[in-house]
C-alpha cells in the first residue's frame, strides 16, 4: 500500500497530470469520455430498447410504432423521434456504438501501423521507402477523404447485404486512415534498435535530441510568435498582443531533467520573448547540473533582444539559423515590417551580432517548408539581400563566407557530437565530401546560390555524381579528388 501510495502521488506530481489538471480543454474531454464510457456500459439497463435494431422498424411506414413498444402509452423522458424509437436510447446506444467503433478502429490502427512500422525498420531498402512513400502520399490528402474512398471500395467489393457489414466497413475505412502514426513511431524505435545492436553506425543514426517548440510565427495575420513588445497595428500602434508562448511553466524544470539525462533540447523559438525564455531554461539547467556538454540548440531566432546575444556564448547554446531568410522579400515586409517597426525589423536574424559575440552558429534548411540548398543559403548569409540590386536587410548583421560555409559543416558536425568523425577534411575522419563546378570563395557572392554539385561521396562511397559527370564515368569508377598521402 505505501509503494501503490508514492506511486500515485508520483504520477499526481508529474508534468503530464500537471497539464491536464491545470488544461480546462483536458478535463472537459476527460469528462466527455467518462460519459460515453459510463453511457455505453450502461446502455441495456437504462434504455429498455435498442433503437438500432433494424429488425424491429417498418421502414416504409414511419407512423407504425416500433414491435418492441408495449401497448398503453409508454413514457419517454426526452419522447421519441417520427419513426417511434425513444431519444434516450438513441443517445445511449449510439454512444456505445461509436465508443465500439472508435476502439475497435484504434486497434486495428495500431496493429496495421505497429506491423508495416516493423516492417520497414527490419527489412529497410526498397520495402522500407515504399511504404514511407505510400504514409508521406496518405498525409497529403485529409483523413476523412482517405476514410471515404476506403468505404466505398469496401462496399463494392466485400460481400454481403451493406446494412450487416456496416460496422466493419466503419472501422476498416475509419482504421485505415490513422496507421501512419504509429508505422513510423515504430520504425524509428525499430531502427534506434537496430543501431544499438551494431545494424546501423550511431554515427549515421543516433537518437538524443528533443525538439521543442516555444511559439508560432511573427507574420501578419497569425502573429503568433512570442514577443517581449506588443506587436503594432497598421498605423503603427501597439496593440495588445505579444503573440504566444507554447511553454509550460514548469519548462525550466523539464530542460533540467532532460539535460540532467544527457539529452540535447532543440527549441523552435521565433520571437525575443521565446528566446528569452528558453535561454532563461537552459541558465537553470547549468546552474543545477553544471555543464553536461549536450550541446543545447535554438532553432530560426528570427528576433533576439541585444541584450540575449551575449548569453549564448556564456551557456555554450548554438544559434541555429535557416540563413535563407535573413533578406528582404515582398511576402515577408508586407505581412511583417508594419507590424514590428522598423527597429525591430531591422534586427531580425541577428546572424553578424551572435558571430561577433562569440556564439556557435550552425545552418539548417527547415526542409520542406524552404529549400535545402545550402549554397543559395550562403549567397543570402553573406549579402543579407535576395539577389544583386535588391535592398539588403540590416547589412551589418552579415557574416563572412568561411563562417557560413563552417555552419553547415564543421559547427552542424559539432552539433551533432560528429565532430570527431565528419564535418572537415582531416586524415582519420570519414570522407564526406561534394565536388562543385566552381571555387565559392572566388566568385561574385551574387553567384554563389548558382553553384551545382559535381559528385557527392558519402564515407568515401560515391554516392551521386550530376548527369554531366555521368557522361564521363560512372559513379562506381570515380576517384575521391584528393592526393594519395605520401
Amino acid at each position: 500500500m505505501i509503494r501503490l501510495s508514492a506511486a500515485l502521488r508520483q504520477s499526481w506530481d508529474s508534468d503530464l497530470a500537471y497539464s491536464f489538471r491545470t488544461s480546462p480543454y483536458a478535463i472537459v474531454a476527460a469528462l466527455v469520455f467518462l460519459l460515453c464510457v459510463g453511457s455505453s456500459v450502461f446502455a441495456p439497463w437504462v434504455a429498455p430498447h435498442n433503437p438500432f435494431d433494424l429488425g424491429q422498424l417498418d421502414l416504409s411506414n414511419s407512423l407504425k410504432p416500433p414491435a418492441w413498444l408495449p401497448g398503453g402509452d409508454p413514457v419517454f423522458p426526452l419522447g421519441t423521434d417520427d419513426q417511434g424509437r425513444d431519444i434516450l436510447s438513441t443517445i445511449l446506444f449510439g454512444a456505445r456504438i461509436s465508443l465500439l467503433v472508435g476502439i475497435c478502429a484504434v486497434l486495428f490502427s495500431m496493429v496495421l501501423g505497429v506491423s508495416l512500422g516493423l516492417l520497414a525498420g527490419y527489412v529497410g531498402g526498397k520495402t522500407d521507402a515504399f511504404i514511407m512513400r505510400v504514409a508521406d502520399v496518405q498525409l497529403s490528402f485529409p483523413a476523412i477523404l482517405i476514410a471515404l474512398l476506403v468505404d466505398g471500395v469496401a462496399r463494392a467489393l466485400l460481400p454481403g447485404e451493406h446494412d450487416s457489414m456496416a460496422f466493419y466497413v466503419l472501422v476498416l475505412s475509419i482504421g485505415v486512415s490513422g496507421w501512419v502514426q504509429y508505422a513510423r513511431t515504430v520504425r524509428g524505435s525499430t531502427l534506434v534498435e537496430k543501431s544499438k545492436e551494431g545494424d546501423v553506425d550511431p554515427n549515421f543514426l543516433r537518437a538524443g535530441v528533443v525538439k521543442v517548440f516555444a511559439d508560432g510565427v511573427m507574420e501578419y495575420p497569425a502573429q503568433t510568435a512570442a514577443l517581449l513588445c506588443p506587436y503594432l497595428d497598421a498605423h503603427g500602434k501597439p496593440t495588445k498582443s505579444r503573440g504566444k508562448l507554447d511553454l509550460d511553466p514548469k519548462f525550466a524544470q523539464l530542460v533540467t531533467k532532460l539535460d540532467a539525462a544527457g539529452l540535447t533540447v532543440h527549441v523552435h523559438a521565433i520571437g525575443d520573448r521565446a528566446v528569452r525564455t528558453t535561454l532563461d531554461a537552459f541558465a537553470a539547467a547549468r546552474e543545477k547540473n553544471g555543464d553536461r556538454d549536450n550541446r543545447h540548440q535554438i532553432a530560426h531566432l528570427q528576433l533576439v533582444d541585444p541584450a540575449d546575444v551575449p548569453r549564448f556564448k556564456a551557456l555554450g547554446v548554438i544559434a541555429d539559423f535557416q540563413l535563407l531568410w535573413a533578406r528582404r522579400e515582398p511576402e515577408s515586409e508586407g505581412p511583417l515590417e508594419p507590424y514590428l517597426g522598423p527597429k525591430r525589423y531591422r534586427n531580425l536574424y541577428p546572424a553578424g551580432s551572435l558571430h561577433a559575440a562569440g556564439a556557435l552558429i550552425i545552418g539548417g534548411s527547415d526542409w520542406d517548408v524552404s529549400s535545402y540548398n545550402p549554397f543559395e543559403a550562403f549567397q543570402t548569409a553573406v549579402t543579407r539581400s535576395g539577389g544583386k540590386g535588391q535592398k539588403p536587410l540590416n547589412i551589418d548583421e552579415k557574416i563572412p563566407l568561411t563562417t557560413a560555409v563552417d555552419a553547415y559543416t564543421i559547427n552542424a558536425a559539432f552539433a551533432m557530437k560528429q565532430e570527431a568523425t565528419t564535418g572537415s577534411l582531416e586524415v582519420g575522419k570519414r570522407a564526406d565530401l561534394v565536388v562543385l563546378d566552381r571555387d565559392i570563395f572566388s566568385v561574385d557572392p551574387y553567384k554563389i546560390g548558382n553553384t551545382k554539385v559535381l559528385r557527392t561521396y558519402l564515407d568515401g562511397q560515391p554516392v551521386y555524381s550530376s548527369p554531366n559527370e555521368r557522361q564521363g564515368a560512372t559513379p562506381s569508377t570515380m576517384k575521391i579528388p584528393c592526393a594519395e598521402p605520401e
